[in-house]
């Protein structure tokens, strides 16, 4: 008889996955607008993480290997759902180290001190990221937002003010490096008008790197004359 992989936990005390091969198919796009529907969307610190020893394979691809990660947030923000206090814990399955090739896809890898966005929903067995093994994280590069209130109606719009608007002990040079990128993403869960409209506040930015990399986007945007 065939044995399942890896967990000597009763098979029904191990979760289930939701790991789907369709997501290597799936644009940015597509993986935002699936996102956005989490019913529970925060902000916050990674505090600590580590594995829960249950490994398993994918349900729908038997030649992933997963293994279940707990991770500790410090919740800085609410962006949708109820309020869940200062701490919360989640659980999702990682592409296991046991795979002998590479997912091809960005991959969430928690890290200490980490400052992300959480797409979640609540399960039987707890918190648990919206998808696996796949990145269904946003990582903020723009520092500490404590007294940013979400004021839009769409969550999409308030996690673009807080990637474009720099806050507390951020990182000056690499918030200038990922400009680009992080108006791209304000671009797709808003709007490109309000990733516009924030990045053009950058140009008052005390940091020359910023106002650099601001300039160069609002240039791309800027009609092209006649020859």
């Amino acid at each position: 008889m065939a044995v399942s992989l890896l967990s000597a936990c009763n098979s029904h005390s191990i979760p289930e996955d939701f790991f789907d091969p369709s997501e290597f198919k799936k644009t940015y796009e597509d993986r935002v607008r699936a996102e956005i529907t989490a019913p529970i969307i925060v902000v916050g610190r990674v505090e600590d993480f580590g594995s829960t020893g249950i490994r398993r394979v994918a349900q729908r691809d038997p030649t992933v290997k997963l293994e279940l990660m707990s991770v500790g947030l410090h919740v800085e923000q609410t962006l949708k759902g109820p309020e869940l206090g200062p701490r919360l814990t989640f659980r999702y399955y990682a592409y296991s180290s046991a795979n002998d090739r590479d997912l091809g896809i960005a991959r969430y890898i928690p890290n200490i001190g980490q400052r992300r966005i959480y797409f979640l929903v609540s399960s039987p067995t707890g918190y648990r990221l919206i998808g696996d093994a796949v990145d269904h994280t946003v990582p903020i590069r723009s520092g500490y937002h404590p007294n940013y209130l979400c004021k839009d109606s769409s969550e999409g719009c308030c996690i673009a003010d807080i990637l474009l608007m720099p806050g507390q002990g951020y990182d000056q040079q690499l918030f200038a490096k990922q400009l680009a990128g992080e108006a791209s993403a304000a671009t797709v869960f808003c709007s490109r008008a309000r990733a516009l409209e924030l990045v053009k506040v950058l140009l008052n930015n005390s940091d020359s790197h910023i106002v650099q990399a601001a300039k160069q986007i609002l240039a791309a945007e800027a009609p092209k004359s006649a020859p």
